[in-house]
């Protein structure tokens, strides 16, 4: 699949047969809630959406972002969002037999 972004309005969109559109901040959005449904730390949270927290002395100066860290924390969101994907397909496929 192909995925076109405008650079300056951030809409992407993807081939026309899918009929999606979405911006980036959607998807951050979507990332983050999802990240807290599987109970990633708020800190955990902020690093893999590269926000800066000025205010947390202690997060922004003796916490270092690795990928190694993040690397647990991101297969947690991917195998909710493939629990997800798993899930809406077995329904659709449901709904497709009884029709």
């Amino acid at each position: 699949m192909v995925i076109f972004v405008t650079h300056v309005t951030g809409l992407m969109w993807s081939p026309k047969e899918s009929k999606v559109d979405f911006t980036c901040h959607q998807l951050r959005r979507t990332f983050s809630n999802m990240a807290m449904d599987v109970n990633v730390s708020d800190g955990q949270r902020k690093m893999l959406l590269n926000h800066a927290n000025k205010s947390d002395v202690t997060q922004e100066h003796y916490t270092t972002k690795d990928a190694e860290r993040m690397r647990e924390p991101l297969r947690q969101v991917e195998q909710y969002i493939l629990r997800l994907a798993k899930a809406s397909a077995s329904k659709q496929k449901k709904l497709m037999s009884n029709a």
